[in-house]
C-alpha cells in the first residue's frame, strides 16, 4: 500500500493500484469534484455518506460503505459507458463500440426506520436512495461496419440495522451445538439485553415517525 496522498483529523485518501480508497470517521460527502479520480475504482469507508447533486463517473466502480446514507432530491449516481464514435473511414475500429458501464455498491450498515411517503402511509427504510445508471455506452459506426453496444454494469445495494443484527444473534444462539446453559448463559449476558434496546429505539422511532406522519397529514388536509 502507498503512503496516503492526502491526511487531515478526519479523512484519509490513498491510492492503491488502480483504487482509491477513501476513510474517515466523519461524513464524506460524494459530488462531481471528488468522483474525477484518476484510478478506475472509487472506494469510500465512513460513518455517513452524503450525495446532493447528479454524479458522473463513466465507466468507473464506486463502492460505498457507511453507517448511513443521506441523499437530497437531486442525487443521482452515474457510471454509463461511453458511447462509440461515428467515423468517416472504413473498418472495424475499437472507437466505434460502446464502452462498458462501471459498477455500484452501496452498503448501509445502520438503516433507521422512517415515515414512508408513499400512498398509504406506513414506513420504509430509505428516505431517498440516489438514481443510478448502470447503462453499457452506445454504438457508433464506420463507414462500412456497425459498432456494438457497451456491457451494462452491475448495481449491488446491501443493509441492515441493529435489530435485525439483534435477530440474528438470536437465531444462531438457538442453532448452537452447546447446552441449554450455555444457550441461556448467552442469551440473558448479551443477546436479550442488546434485543431489548433495539426494540426500545424500534419503539421510539416508530413513535417518531407516526408524529411525523400525523403531522403531514394535517398540513395537508384539505388540500
Amino acid at each position: 500500500m502507498e503512503l496516503p496522498i492526502a491526511r487531515d483529523d478526519s479523512l484519509v485518501h490513498y491510492v492503491v493500484g488502480n483504487t482509491t480508497l477513501i476513510l474517515t470517521t466523519y461524513t464524506f460527502t460524494l459530488d462531481n469534484i471528488n468522483a474525477q479520480i484518476k484510478t478506475s475504482k472509487l472506494v469510500v469507508y465512513a460513518d455517513t455518506i452524503r450525495i446532493n447533486e447528479a454524479v458522473h463517473a463513466g465507466g468507473k466502480i464506486i463502492q460505498l460503505h457507511c453507517n448511513r446514507l443521506e441523499c437530497g432530491a437531486d442525487a443521482t449516481l452515474t457510471v454509463n459507458g461511453s458511447d462509440g464514435q461515428t467515423l468517416p473511414s472504413q473498418g472495424d475500429n475499437p472507437a466505434i463500440h460502446g464502452g462498458p458501464a462501471g459498477s455500484i455498491l452501496i452498503h448501509v450498515h445502520d438503516v433507521t426506520l422512517l415515515a414512508s411517503a408513499a400512498a398509504g402511509g406506513g414506513f420504509t427504510l430509505w428516505s431517498t436512495l440516489p438514481q443510478i445508471s448502470v447503462q453499457g455506452g452506445k454504438p457508433g459506426r464506420s463507414a462500412d461496419v456497425e459498432g456494438k453496444p457497451g456491457a451494462d454494469g452491475r448495481v449491488d445495494i446491501l443493509y441492515s440495522n441493529p435489530l435485525l443484527r439483534a435477530f440474528a444473534a438470536l437465531y444462531d444462539a438457538y442453532q448452537a451445538p452447546s447446552g441449554i446453559p450455555e444457550r441461556l448463559r448467552a442469551l440473558n449476558l448479551s443477546i436479550l439485553p442488546t434485543l431489548r434496546s433495539r426494540l426500545d429505539d424500534l419503539a421510539k422511532q416508530i413513535e417518531s415517525a407516526g408524529a411525523e406522519a400525523a403531522v403531514k397529514e394535517n398540513l395537508t388536509a384539505g388540500y
